[in-house]
């Protein structure tokens, strides 16, 4: 695939592994995936894919996934072996599920053990040194880790939010086997001081590390201001659901509306449409709003509108708000989560509050100083991208890698 092709092309240069006990080979790295029903990559897909295609020269990479998936798909085309192990993620969304919580318990816990066991056996086989766990959202790493008696590094992507749903064994559980970890990654501050809270303040290390959106070899082209007055173009890239802030930014369209300020909103992204629709037809913005649908490339996506929007209600990093950053295109967003410490403060986008009029006045405050807005997006840009490179994002995960490896 192109993609694959491309990080490929730019994978960092050959690093002297640094082991105690010398290894002849490349150590031998167990990437559990949590699965998505989708042939496309999600968030987290890119940011694994990315991952082993910078370190594929300093270790040799498995990827153990529930499914096959798109992000099987394209990690294969790297020649990184994939193990299908079939297992259940440990958290849910209680309004889909009508079990009730002892016998969902059960059921997972039986499953789990098995799947566990399957896993264990699979990753002695292929003589794993290390495992990484790339969602908060799957423990059946921590689990075959803690069996085998293996260094275990947890990624940690993600914030309570409705969309993420409730562990089946409760939060005190997560807490428990986070604090087993040899390492905790987190994807930005917010996640940190989160994951932090789950452990007790544990000992066990934490750090973060902001996921790359870009790879340095092939930077995406800065943004060029089209708007010249008018009616402003807005885009709200992300998944399709409640949490993600859909119905804010169109209650802001049609606050906007309705003090005769002219702008179009457009939704890129897949998910709950039918929800989506209802809302646009409520507030009667139908001739202002076009869905879209998902995009492989955000960059060109934003490239065709004025401003980028973020709504969500507890983003863990949020990498449209990353990748806005690096293209240059003016900000707008609501506060909750990472998007204030990605936004530092506001310094580096405008941050409303999480209301409709208040991401209203954000937007014409934005759009009355356009010209300005887009200069100091061009200004932050240019740090953006010392902060979210692939490269940066790999370099970072390899030295935990190594910290990780010498303590055992």
């Amino acid at each position: 695939m192109q993609f694959s092709a491309e990080l490929e092309s730019t994978r960092l240069p050959l690093s002297p592994f640094l082991h105690p006990f010398e290894m002849k080979s490349r150590p031998r790295i167990a990437l559990i995936a949590h699965g998505v029903n989708s042939n496309k990559l999600s968030g987290a897909g890119r940011s694994a894919l990315a991952l082993i295609s910078q370190l594929l020269d300093c270790y040799e990479f498995f990827v153990y996934a529930p499914r096959r998936d798109g992000f099987t798909a394209v990690v294969s085309d790297l020649g990184v072996a994939i193990r299908t192990i079939p297992y259940r993620n440990s958290f849910h969304v209680p309004s889909r599920r009508a079990l009730s919580n002892r016998a969902r318990q059960l059921r997972f816990s039986l499953s789990s053990r098995r799947a566990a066991r399957n896993l264990c056996r699979a990753m002695a086989a292929d003589g794993i040194n290390l495992v990484h766990t790339n969602s908060l959202v799957s423990d059946i790493g921590a689990l075959s880790a803690h069996a085998l008696s293996l260094p275990h590094v947890w990624h940690i992507r993600e914030l309570p939010a409705s969309q993420l749903g409730e562990p089946v064994n409760g939060w005190a559980h997560v807490g428990r086997s986070l604090a087993r970890a040899s390492r905790l990654i987190c994807v930005s501050k917010a996640v940190m001081s989160f994951a932090k809270q789950l452990i007790c303040n544990a000992e066990t290390p934490v750090c973060r590390i902001y996921n790359g959106v870009f790879d340095e070899a092939a930077p995406p082209p800065f943004f060029e201001s089209r708007y010249s007055g008018g009616s402003a173009s807005l885009c709200m890239i992300g998944g399709i659901h409640p949490s993600k802030g859909q119905q804010i930014a169109i209650g802001a369209l049609r606050d906007m509306l309705d003090k005769g300020i002219e702008a179009s909103l457009s939704f890129v992204g897949s998910g709950d449409v039918d929800w989506l629709s209802g809302l646009i037809d409520t507030h009667g913005v139908k001739s202002h709003v076009s869905v879209l649908g998902r995009v492989e490339n955000p960059f060109d996506c934003l490239r065709g509108f004025d401003i980028s929007l973020v709504c969500s209600e507890n983003e863990a990093m949020g990498r449209v708000t990353a990748e806005s950053l690096v293209l240059g295109i003016p900000i707008v967003a609501t506060q909750g989560g990472a998007t204030n410490e990605l936004l530092r403060g506001g310094a580096w986008g405008y941050l409303a509050e999480r209301n409709p009029q208040d991401l209203a006045h954000a937007i014409i405050e934005t759009i009355s100083n356009y010209d300005s807005r887009v200069e100091r997006a061009r200004a932050v840009a240019l740090r953006a991208r010392r902060t979210f490179s692939n490269q940066s994002y790999a370099q970072a995960v390899d030295q935990v890698y190594r910290k990780t490896l010498r303590a055992v």
